[in-house]
């Protein structure tokens, strides 16, 4: 005898279905924001401060703030949709969006970016 489903129990298991696929979504969107910022982490420090000098400078301001903020939006997001998924007994793994500033990430690797004259500049820390 086949197993039957109330309309009730369908309704649940479909909702379920998208709450799952919105997580992989999320999660995927997640992953490509950290992405966008590791390939300019990946670039040399001439690399760098080529490509920061070729953009107007309120640009990449806008654009390490705008990455910050839809970040933690997209964090929020996850978390939630992700409890969801594990209240109703699967499992929800996920990266979140790394949200600290691009300074940061840079001192991680040892370099920094000042401005000198109006022009990024990308350089080794100084030794302490």
């Amino acid at each position: 005898m086949p197993f039957l489903l109330t309309p009730n129990q369908l309704t649940s298991a479909e909702l379920l279905e998208a709450t799952r696929s919105s997580l992989g979504l999320l999660a995927t969107s997640a992953a490509q924001a950290n992405r966008m910022v590791s390939i300019l982490l990946n670039l040399d420090n001439s690399g760098l401060e080529s490509w920061l000098n070729s953009q107007p400078m309120p640009d990449v301001f806008a654009l390490f703030e705008a990455h910050k903020a839809s970040g933690e939006s997209l964090n929020a997001s996850l978390v939630i949709v992700a409890n969801l998924v594990k209240d109703s007994g699967l499992p929800a793994q996920y990266t979140e969006v790394d949200v600290r500033p691009f300074q940061e990430k840079l001192a991680a690797q040892g370099r920094q970016v000042t401005i000198v004259d109006g022009k990024f500049t990308v350089s080794a820390l100084p030794s302490s």
